[in-house]
C-alpha cells in the first residue's frame, strides 16, 4: 500500500481526531492572521489633527438644561477600515477632506441647577469640558461591538455663559426644585383646604387680588418681549444707515430689558406651587423667544 493510501486510511479510521485537528489548525491560522492584521493596523502612521487646540463657543441655551450643540472639525489618516468617533460611540461625519464631530453629551448644565443650595450670582462666566476623539476599527455596531482603538486625542471645549444663559439656568433650577417638592407641597395644600375657615377665605380673596396683579405684570412682560424680539430681528437685518437711525430705540430697549429683568426676578417670591407653575410657563415662553435674537 502506498504512503498516500496509508494516510487516507489512517484519516478515515481516526475521522473524529482528524476533524478536531483540522479545526484547531484553521483556528491557529485565523488567529495568526488576526494578530498580523492588528499589528499592521497598530503600526500605521495614524494622524489626528484639529482646526484649533481649544474650541470656544457661546452656550446659547434655550431652556437652561444644556448648551446649544456645536461642531468641531479636523483631519485624520484615512483608511477604509477605520472611522473617527467621539464620546467612544458616536461616529463623526466626513465632509470633503475633513471629519466633523458634534459636541453632544458635553453640554449638560445639570451640575449647576440641580442643587437646592443654588446661587445665581455664583454661576461662572464660562466652563470647560473635555471631549475624547478616537480613530477606531469600523464595526456594524459601535455601542455593543466597539472596534479596536488605534489613536485618541482629548480636545478642550469652552462655553461662555451670557446673562441670558444664567437667567435661563436660574429658571430651570426653580422648575427642578418645584418638581422635586411638588409631592410635599400638594400634600400641604390639601391639608390646608380641608381646614379652611372664614378668616382663611378672607386671606384667599386677598391672595387672589395679589395673584391678579403679578399675573398682569407677567402678561405685560410677555407682550414687551414680543415687541423686543420683533425690534431686534429688524435691527439685526437692517442696513448700516438704518442701524444708525435705530440706535435711540436700541438704547431704550436695552434699558427696558434691564428694568424688566429686575422686576421679573422679584415676582417668584412666596408663590404657591400652582402660581409658580404659571410663572415658569410664561418665563419659559419668553426665554425661548429671547433666545431667537440672543447674541
Amino acid at each position: 500500500m502506498s504512503k498516500k493510501n496509508k494516510l487516507f486510511s489512517f484519516m478515515y479510521k481516526h475521522m473524529f481526531l482528524t476533524i478536531i485537528l483540522g479545526v484547531l489548525l484553521i483556528g491557529v491560522i485565523c488567529f495568526a492572521i488576526s494578530v498580523a492584521i492588528k499589528g499592521f493596523k497598530a503600526n500605521r502612521d495614524y494622524k489626528l489633527s484639529f482646526d484649533k487646540d481649544e474650541y470656544v463657543f457661546d452656550c446659547n441655551t434655550s431652556d437652561g438644561t444644556e448648551c446649544a450643540s456645536r461642531i468641531i472639525s479636523g483631519e485624520f489618516s484615512k483608511y477604509d477600515d477605520v472611522i473617527v468617533v467621539y464620546s467612544d460611540i458616536h461616529e463623526c461625519s466626513l465632509s470633503a477632506d475633513k471629519f466633523e464631530c458634534g459636541t453632544y453629551g458635553h453640554k449638560s448644565l445639570s451640575d449647576y441647577y440641580q442643587t437646592e443650595e443654588f446661587d445665581a450670582t455664583l454661576l461662572p462666566d464660562s466652563f470647560e469640558t473635555t471631549m475624547k476623539i478616537s480613530i477606531v476599527e469600523k464595526t456594524d455596531d459601535l455601542i455593543w461591538n466597539k472596534g479596536e482603538t488605534y489613536l485618541s486625542k482629548n480636545i478642550t471645549i469652552k462655553y461662555n455663559l451670557s446673562e441670558t444663559d444664567k437667567r435661563l439656568i436660574s429658571n430651570r433650577q426653580k422648575t427642578w426644585l418645584s418638581e422635586k417638592k411638588s409631592s410635599a407641597t400638594n400634600s400641604d395644600d390639601n391639608s390646608s383646604n380641608n381646614s379652611s375657615t372664614p378668616s382663611s377665605t378672607d386671606s384667599a380673596n386677598s391672595t387672589t387680588e395679589s395673584n391678579a396683579e403679578w399675573k398682569n405684570t407677567l402678561d405685560a412682560y410677555e407682550k414687551w418681549v414680543d415687541s423686543y424680539v420683533a425690534f431686534m430681528k429688524k435691527y439685526k437685518n437692517a442696513s448700516s444707515t438704518d442701524i444708525a437711525s435705530m440706535m435711540g430705540d436700541y438704547s431704550k430697549m436695552s434699558q427696558e430689558l434691564i428694568d424688566w429683568s429686575n422686576k421679573i426676578d422679584k415676582l417668584d417670591d412666596d408663590l404657591s406651587s400652582e402660581d409658580l407653575k404659571y410663572y415658569l410657563e410664561v418665563i419659559s415662553r419668553c426665554n425661548k423667544k429671547m433666545a431667537e435674537v440672543a447674541n
